[in-house]
């Protein structure tokens, strides 16, 4: 387990096999974030259909974004279901 401050980017490592990967699904254990930050915008959204959907809710919020971090990520968060009235 990793010791230190979750929030600072120093603790997290680039596992080897997500280094030019050139993978875009932010599902994915080899996702290459470096590639998605300088490729263009549709075909990240292309590799991220499900998430980037018109029918489904958008991720408008980054902190909506960490339910679907894997369960390992100290950042995930539970999602919250709101009960109806």
């Amino acid at each position: 387990v990793k010791k230190g401050n979750v929030h600072d980017e120093l603790y997290y490592k680039i596992d080897e096999d997500r280094i030019n990967s050139k993978i875009l699904d932010f599902t994915s254990p080899q996702f290459d974030a470096i590639y998605a930050l300088s490729a263009p915008e549709s075909i990240v959204a292309k590799s991220n259909a499900s998430i980037f959907s018109l029918s489904l809710s958008k991720l408008d919020n980054i902190s909506k974004f960490r339910a679907l971090l894997p369960e390992c990520d100290p950042q995930r968060m539970e999602p919250t279901v709101r009960r109806q009235k």
